[in-house]
């Protein structure tokens, strides 16, 4: 009795591993999915502990039995012929990515169709879906490793020693995902380059004794690079004889279009920073000092319009191993002629008026601090005002005023100064 018993045991044993061979999996390989399957098993509902926004989850393949050899599967044709999608070597498994969905956290993925053998022998197709919810919002990018990347993906020793089985993905500027392609250890596909904060995700595969339903990333490696510089046009440019820390474009038209780049060293990512968004601040020059003015904040990207003359700082926060740095340049934007006049400017004006009077606007430029003002061929300097008085001339607030004017035709030359030279406003009144 012993014997027989004994030699039943060794034929079961044999006959389970004959089954597993020809791919019949248990069903506890896929824990959350019921044994015995029916019309309310799918979807079936994960909850996402994970802190990044994209995991490996894993889909029945089409050599999976569920729980009987007689059972079949067939994947969904988008999952099958997907460039995303890992399928093992046994065909019994396939594993795929799945994003976090920011509108509602859960994220389904339709794995395909189990054809699965019931009590009456027949088969009956169910719809094999997953629900994946995550239960907090994913940090990827405070969490990711930041590495300076240019031609090629560092390697992680917090993954498997087989690159075989390690899978990698990234996106591209539009979020779509890409399965990285390293060949020859190079990236160079243009949606696998390096761009600035550009994630690289790295996973593990398991194997097909795993009873593992999704693995977060072993890895998220985040892209840095060196400093880069601001360039307009693609040019160097001076600096002002007047600040060393403004460098200076002379426009050839009031209205010109200039181009913008974060340019970077380097013959292996010359482009690491394009489509990268840089702030644009407008600023105010005086005689000591030059300031931001307040609201004046614009966000641009490779190129800019400007109608009238200005002084404008750009800085952009750049990545780096250890922290975020700021790199910024200030730029005056003037005349070709560092003295420059403006074509006078016709007042209308009535002697005796008081709505009108002619003046000076101390602050009428942001590119120019005042100077002084020329009428009848004499010149008064700012400084020369004593209680706000000088001659005719009155200082109010932000204006010097022509008081008791008889005349009906009058001319103010109003003089600032530049970084370059001076700029002369011509009024007629």
């Amino acid at each position: 009795m012993f014997l027989v018993l004994h030699h039943f045991t060794i034929t079961w044993l044999l006959l389970q591993i004959i089954t597993y061979c020809k791919g019949t999996i248990p069903s506890a390989l896929f824990p959350s999915v019921s044994k015995n399957i029916n019309e309310s098993t799918f979807p079936v509902a994960m909850k996402i502990k994970s802190t990044s926004d994209l995991i490996l989850v894993k889909c029945p393949d089409k050599y999976y039995k569920h729980s009987n050899i007689k059972d079949s599967f067939n994947m969904d044709g988008l999952l099958e012929f997907s460039k995303l999608t890992f399928r093992t070597n046994s065909k019994i498994f396939a594993w795929t990515p799945s994003v976090y969905n920011n509108i509602n956290r859960d994220n389904i993925v339709t794995c395909g169709i189990a054809g699965i053998i019931n009590f009456n022998n027949k088969s009956i197709n169910y719809d094999w879906k997953m629900k994946y919810n995550w239960q907090s919002k994913p940090k990827s990018f405070e969490i990711a490793k930041r590495e300076k990347i240019s031609k090629t993906l560092p390697s992680s020793n917090k993954c498997g020693d087989d690159p075989s089985n390690v899978v990698k993905f990234t996106r591209d500027k539009q979020g779509n995902l890409k399965r990285v392609s390293i060949n020859n250890g190079e990236l160079k596909e243009e949606d696998e380059i390096p761009h600035a904060n550009k994630l690289y995700y790295y996973f593990d595969v398991p194997d097909d004794n795993s009873i593992l339903e999704y693995v977060p990333p072993c890895q998220i490696v985040r892209a840095v690079n060196d400093k880069p510089e601001i360039k307009i046009n693609g040019q160097e440019h001076p600096v002002s004889p007047n600040n060393n820390k403004i460098y200076v474009v002379k426009r050839e038209t009031m209205t010109e279009v200039f181009n913008i780049k974060l340019e970077l060293l380097s013959p292996d990512t010359p482009d690491f920073y394009k489509g990268e968004k840089i702030l644009m601040k407008e600023m105010r020059y005086a005689e000591s000092s030059i300031a931001d003015i307040p609201n004046t904040d614009e966000m641009i990207m490779d190129s800019f319009t400007l109608h009238q003359f200005k002084i404008l700082k750009f800085s952009y926060n750049y990545p780096t191993i250890e922290n975020d740095n700021v790199v910024e340049k200030i730029y005056y934007f003037g005349p070709m002629k560092d003295d420059y006049n403006f074509p006078n400017q016709d007042i209308l004006y009535l002697a005796n008026e008081t709505s009108i009077q002619p003046n000076c606007t101390i602050n009428g430029i942001t590119y120019g601090y005042f100077d002084s003002l020329t009428y009848e061929n004499k010149t008064i300097k700012l400084n020369d005002f004593n209680n706000n008085e000088k001659d005719n001339f009155k200082r109010s607030g932000d204006y010097i005023i022509l008081k008791n004017n008889k005349t009906n035709m009058i001319s103010l030359m109003c003089r600032y100064i530049t970084p370059t030279g001076t700029v002369t406003l011509t009024q007629t009144f």
